[in-house]
């Protein structure tokens, strides 16, 4: 019964309380809400290793709902649900190599000509209000999904390329990061299509 999960903690009464009085669907706010959690948590704290390495709590979240019923007033929802002291980088989601630079760069070192990895930051949370904005990226690299996969368990993110100022590799457990999508009914089978590589698994659908 949903009104039992609801009721199951304070905290979670309080996000669906919060969510109804800003007329905001409540299991948006809570996707929200994980999220912004998730991404104030500090990368070094991870999963046990209970098979193999550690685990990361990166997050990949679908919010499922019609257009125009509130899913981009969730985030706002959610910042005013719950008191943060500080603010998450918000990144709109490209391509995987752009996810990847979101975090980093590569710098020539004049006097060696080594490349060398500069971070530009070690948080980003990466939205895109409309799967559509998932399937047009899609449709122009294929590394997409496989970089939210790698996202999603913490793994080294980038790609090797030849190109030295392209091969930006953010080590793994050395970032935190959660994905957030928004999905209209119908319009998912972008995301469905990929069971093969275990993309749909990895998401939380709310």
């Amino acid at each position: 019964d949903k009104d039992d999960f609801w009721d199951a903690r304070p905290g979670l009464a309080q996000i669906r309380k919060h969510a109804q009085s800003r007329l905001v669907a409540p299991w948006a706010v809570l996707g929200e809400v994980l999220t912004d959690v998730v991404c104030r948590t500090p990368a070094t704290v991870q999963l046990p290793p209970v098979i193999g390495g550690p685990g990361s709590l990166n997050m990949v979240v679908a919010v499922v709902a019609p257009s125009g019923i509130g899913k981009g007033g969730a985030a706002a929802c959610s910042r005013s649900a719950v008191a943060y002291n500080d603010d998450v980088e918000l990144v709109p989601l490209g391509s995987g190599e752009g996810m990847a630079k979101s975090f980093g760069y590569k710098v020539k070192d004049k006097a060696t000509g080594d490349w060398n990895l500069v971070c530009k930051r070690t948080t980003v949370k990466f939205t895109a209000t409309e799967v559509d904005t998932w399937a047009a990226i899609a449709t122009r690299s294929s590394t997409l999904a496989s970089a939210v996969r790698m996202l999603y368990s913490g793994e080294s993110l980038g790609f090797g390329y030849a190109d030295q100022e392209k091969r930006v590799i953010i080590p793994a457990h050395a970032y935190r990061s959660c994905v957030v999508l928004g999905v209209q009914p119908g319009r998912g089978g972008v995301l469905m299509e990929d069971a093969a590589g275990g993309t749909p698994q990895r998401i939380i659908w709310l």
